[in-house]
C-alpha cells in the first residue's frame, strides 16, 4: 500500500456494487420500510431523485479538485487540522457501517444455520479472509469483486423475478404511507441510504483516467436508486405496512418464501452464501479505507502493519452491539442522522467553500 494503485472504470463501478449490494443486503430497505410503511417505495423515489441532483451538484464542485480526494480538498481548504477532523469523520462513519453490518450478518447465521457455533468464533472466521485481502491490497479486493458482485446483482435481480407471484399490489397503497409529511419531509433523513456517495469522495485519486470519475459517480448513484427501488417495492408488495423488518436482512425476509418449482425449496441458503462473498468484499474494502485515511492523514510511510490494528477495533465495535434492538437503534438515532450530516452537509459546505477559495487564488495570481 506504498504506492497508490490505481483503478480502471469498470473495477471502480464494482467496488461501487459492492458498498451498494451491502446497503440493499444489510437492512437498509427495512429502516425505510419501519418508517415509511407503504408509502417506503414513494419515499424511495423521492430520495432516490434528491441525491442524483446532490451528485450532479457535487461532480461539478469537484471539477476544480479532479485529482483530489475529500482529505486534499480539506486540506486546501484548512490545512492539516482539517484535513485530520474530516479524517477522524469518515473513519468513524465507515467503521460504524461495518460494524452493523458485520452483527446484522454474524447474528444471521448464528441464528439461522450455525445455532450450536460461538458468535465470536463465527465473527473471527468471517474477519481471516477480510483481512488477508486488505493487506494484499485494493487490488485483490476489486479482483473478487469483478467476479463476485456480477453474481451479487445477478441473485438480487432474480430474487426479485421469483417471488413477483407472492406480491400483492394493493399493499402499495396508501401511497403515502404514515402521511404525506413523514414520506417527504421527516423520512427525508433516509437519503443516508445512499452512502456509497462517503465512498466515491474518495475515488478521484484511485481513478487511472480522471475523467471516468463522472461516470463512475453518476453510474454508481443510479444503481444504487434502481436498487432500492426494487428491493423496496418487493419488501412492500411482500408484507404488510404493520409488519417489522428489523428481525433479519431485508432480503431474507423475501428469499425465505421463494422456491423455483416442486424440487427447490428454501433456495436462501444460496442467496445467503452470494451475500456472504458480497459482503466480505466490503468489508475488505472498508479495512483498507479506514488504513488508507490513517495513513494519509498522519504520514506513515506503510499501513500494512495498522490493518491489524484496524480489524481488532472493528470487532470491538462489532462486539458492542448486544442484539438486533442495540444496534437498530444505534442505526436510528446515531448512524442515519451522522450520515446525513457528514456526506449531505459537512462534505458538500467544504467542497462549496474550497471552490470560493480556489476562485479567490485564482483571480489574485
Amino acid at each position: 500500500m506504498n504506492d497508490m494503485q490505481k483503478l480502471g472504470k469498470v473495477e471502480a463501478m464494482g467496488l461501487s456494487l459492492a458498498v451498494i449490494s451491502n446497503n440493499i443486503i444489510f437492512n437498509m430497505t427495512s429502516v425505510i420500510f419501519n418508517s415509511c410503511g407503504s408509502g417506503s417505495w414513494l419515499n424511495v423515489l423521492y430520495v432516490s431523485i434528491l441525491s442524483i441532483l446532490f451528485m450532479l451538484v457535487a461532480i461539478f464542485l469537484f471539477k476544480r479538485f479532479i485529482s483530489y480526494d475529500i482529505l486534499d480538498v480539506s486540506e486546501y481548504l484548512g490545512g492539516s487540522w482539517l484535513k485530520g477532523i474530516m479524517a477522524i469523520l469518515f473513519i468513524v462513519l465507515f467503521m460504524s457501517f461495518s460494524a452493523v453490518s458485520l452483527r446484522y450478518y454474524v447474528n444471521d447465521l448464528h441464528v439461522i444455520y450455525y445455532p450450536e457455533y460461538n458468535y465470536l468464533v463465527l465473527l473471527l472466521i468471517t474477519f481471516i479472509p477480510v483481512i488477508i485481502s486488505s493487506k494484499i491490497g485494493l487490488q485483490a479486493i476489486y479482483g473478487t469483486n469483478l467476479v463476485v458482485i456480477p453474481i451479487a446483482v445477478l441473485s438480487i435481480v432474480l430474487l426479485f423475478s421469483i417471488s413477483i407471484r407472492d406480491f400483492t399490489w394493493q399493499r402499495l397503497f396508501p401511497a403515502f404511507g404514515y402521511g404525506v409529511k413523514n414520506t417527504f419531509v421527516t423520512q427525508s433523513l433516509n437519503v443516508f441510504a445512499f452512502n456509497v456517495i462517503a465512498y466515491l469522495y474518495f475515488l478521484p485519486p484511485f481513478l487511472k483516467d480522471t475523467k471516468d470519475f463522472k461516470k463512475v459517480t453518476l453510474f454508481s448513484v443510479i444503481s444504487c436508486a434502481l436498487y432500492f427501488i426494487l428491493t423496496t417495492l418487493a419488501l412492500t408488495m411482500t408484507f404488510a405496512y404493520s409488519f417489522t423488518a428489523d428481525e433479519a436482512l431485508s432480503l431474507y425476509l423475501i428469499a425465505r418464501f421463494a422456491t423455483l418449482g416442486r424440487f427447490f425449496q428454501r433456495i436462501d441458503a444460496i442467496f445467503i452464501f452470494i451475500w456472504l462473498l458480497a459482503f466480505l468484499s466490503f468489508v475488505s474494502l472498508n479495512v483498507y479505507l479506514i488504513s488508507y485515511m490513517i495513513k494519509k492523514s498522519f504520514k506513515l510511510s506503510n499501513s500494512k502493519e495498522i490493518i491489524g490494528s484496524v480489524s481488532l477495533v472493528m470487532l470491538g465495535f462489532t462486539l458492542f452491539f448486544k442484539n438486533l434492538s442495540t444496534v437498530g437503534s444505534f442505526t436510528k438515532n446515531f448512524f442515519k442522522p451522522y450520515s446525513v450530516l457528514l456526506i449531505f452537509v459537512v462534505s458538500f459546505l467544504i467542497l462549496v467553500f474550497a471552490n470560493f477559495k480556489k476562485r479567490r487564488d485564482k483571480k489574485w495570481e
